[in-house]
């Protein structure tokens, strides 16, 4: 863990107050993250043959509403991102259910959407419980890499469990053994996330990426009241 000491104390007074008066709203980053991982879940890089695309870092801003406000929170934002990423995948035409038998597709539709994404709120549980009485300002921030890109990684770990199983159980096999099938799920399935992570990781290696990103949390959580600023 690091400290990112960018500003000194005679700038505090006359940023303090313009900040936090708006900024910490979480009303307003619930819209403005869903409207960002939503855009960004329609940018798609590559669609698959069969359904499924991969995005320029739709999931890392998913995750990022957990990260700001914590699991229970994130829980309840994911399951409603699923959701609204259903309509966007099916007006977009990406949603194709191929090798799916009829009586299982409302099935297969909640785990790949509210549940496939709702997972994420379980990078959450990796976050370190914050002291009351912690020194962390607007001006020396902590940075916490292990929380912001293991909780990612632990979501897209989970999101690409719940495609596997549900593309292993419920998804016509095609002919395939079963275990040339479990195989095939296995790779297809991997190939867009793993892509996608490592993407996003590259990008988080940054030292500015991850500090602008520490410092729209600190903006978006904490309050002008409160003693540490």
């Amino acid at each position: 863990m690091t400290k990112i000491t960018e500003m000194s104390d005679g700038s505090k007074n006359s940023y303090k107050k313009t900040i936090f008066s708006l900024w910490n709203n979480k009303k307003l980053w619930t819209v403005i993250i869903m409207f960002i991982a939503l855009f960004l879940s329609a940018f798609r890089i590559l669609d698959f043959p069969e359904g499924g695309s991969i995005t320029f870092m739709g999931l890392f801003v998913l995750w990022l509403y957990t990260f700001f406000y914590g699991w229970k929170a994130g829980l309840c934002f994911s399951v409603v991102f699923g959701v609204l990423r259903y309509i966007v995948a099916t007006y977009t035409g990406e949603f194709l259910l191929v090798g799916v038998p009829e009586k299982y597709k409302m099935l297969v539709l909640v785990l790949e959407f509210p549940v496939a994404y709702g997972v994420f709120f379980a990078g959450g549980l990796l976050a370190s419980k914050t002291q009351k009485n912690s020194d962390e300002s607007i001006f020396q921030i902590e940075e916490n890499n292990r929380e912001l890109i293991g909780g990612y990684l632990l979501g897209i770990f989970l999101q690409y469990v719940v495609y596997v199983i549900t593309a292993i159980v419920l998804y016509d096999s095609r002919g395939r053994g079963t275990a040339e099938n479990i195989w095939y799920c296995v790779r297809y399935d991997a190939f867009g996330l793993v892509f996608e992570a490592v993407l996003t990781c590259l990008i988080l290696l940054i030292p500015e990426v991850r500090k602008g990103i520490f410092y729209l949390k600190f903006i978006a959580t904490h309050k002008e009241e409160e003693n540490n600023l």
